[in-house]
């Protein structure tokens, strides 16, 4: 009763936030008092949601009387807690692709989903692919709220959606994800014994990002690893994977300005692969060697290419793995370089995979 008692007082104070940008103003007022209406209450939501909002809050304004919502928020969040327990199970989510799974089955809500996020990708990521972390720092509510359509989505939901409409959920969820592992981390401080071998600011100064820290979705918390690891690799035969999820870092393929859809995903990542294939980090020829230079992420995913495209007899005599990639890879490049790829005889080889943040400049 006291803690409750205390709840009711303090949420006494209504929260004011500007309907055109709800993360840049927030301030507390008591001319108004209400009963207090926790479920409807926006900050409250948020918080219940994620808790790690709070740090979000904390660096707004330097006149928020942070003290004053701290308090009433975990008292009230504290109180939910106890009364709201995790469900004992975890969500029965179906495999990708199922023998009797029709090629289109519940497009609609896919695609509304995919939608509300539209506006976060476009507006963080400009058109070189590098996502705006410095100004996500201080509206990180815009990242929450895009993060929170794919963490919310409910099983039974995803489980009726067509498999393009999946594996655009996840690559979606992957990439923001990595993009919330950064924000939460930024600016990124360096370790002393890892600058040795990463840049300074790299995702790779981060300590267990890719495997320690959860990321909750439909229920279930996932690591960046498992994500990639137990669900983009196991569940998909797709190898176009590697040119859509970012590592957030300058050797990755370059994030788009736009979620991925089920129904526009094999041109999207054509697409990707054509923007990728055009810079020096994709890949590179060198006609003196005579060499072929290519993103080592191709190289990561060879087993999948080998599945998926069977090699051209121009590439027979390499390994199969790279006559796999090579096949795919030369329907994606200019023709002068497709032609040469054709008629030379050359060496493949890995660039150094670059591992500087893919931060704006």
């Amino acid at each position: 009763m006291l803690t409750w008692g205390l709840a009711f007082f303090l949420s006494a104070f209504c929260l004011n936030i500007d309907a055109n940008n709800p993360a840049a103003h927030y301030s507390c007022c008591i001319n108004n008092p209400k009963p207090a209406t926790h479920h409807h209450d926006p900050l409250l939501q948020l918080f219940v949601k994620d808790p790690n909002a709070l740090i979000f809050l904390s660096i707004i304004e330097d006149d928020l009387p942070i003290s004053q919502i701290d308090l009433a928020s975990i008292i009230i969040a504290q109180e939910i807690q106890t009364q709201t327990p995790l469900p004992a199970s975890k969500p029965k989510v179906s495999p990708a692709t199922t023998p009797t799974e029709p090629n289109k089955i519940d497009r609609t809500s896919a695609l509304a989903m995919h939608a509300l996020c539209a506006d976060f990708f476009s507006t963080y990521i400009d058109d070189y692919g590098r996502v705006d972390y410095k100004t996500l720092r201080r509206k990180r509510l815009d990242l929450i709220s895009a993060q929170s359509q794919y963490s919310d989505v409910k099983p039974d939901v995803y489980n009726n959606w067509a498999k393009e409409d999946k594996l655009a959920f996840w690559i979606n969820t992957f990439n923001l994800c990595i993009i919330r592992g950064i924000v939460d981390n930024y600016p990124i401080i360096p370790s002393r014994f890892k600058v040795i071998f990463y840049p300074a600011n790299s995702i790779m100064q981060i300590d267990g990002i890719w495997d320690k820290m959860p990321f909750n979705i439909m229920g279930e918390n996932y690591t960046l690893t498992e994500i990639e690891q137990k669900i983009l690799r196991t569940q998909f035969e797709e190898p176009r994977i590697c040119l859509a999820i970012s590592y957030a870092s300058e050797g990755s393929a370059p994030m788009r300005r736009e979620p991925y859809t089920g129904a526009k995903l094999d041109g999207q990542l054509n697409d990707q692969a054509k923007r990728f294939l055009a810079t020096e980090i994709g890949f590179k020829i060198d006609r003196n060697e005579p060499a072929l230079y290519l993103s080592p992420v191709f190289d990561w995913y060879s087993a999948k290419f080998v599945a998926k495209y069977p090699a051209d007899k121009q590439f027979l005599d390499k390994p199969a793995g790279q006559a796999s990639i090579l096949t795919y890879v030369s329907k994606h490049v200019s023709r002068k370089d497709a032609d040469w790829l054709g008629r030379k005889i050359f060496s493949v080889k890995w660039i150094r995979f670059n591992w500087m943040l893919n931060e704006q400049r």
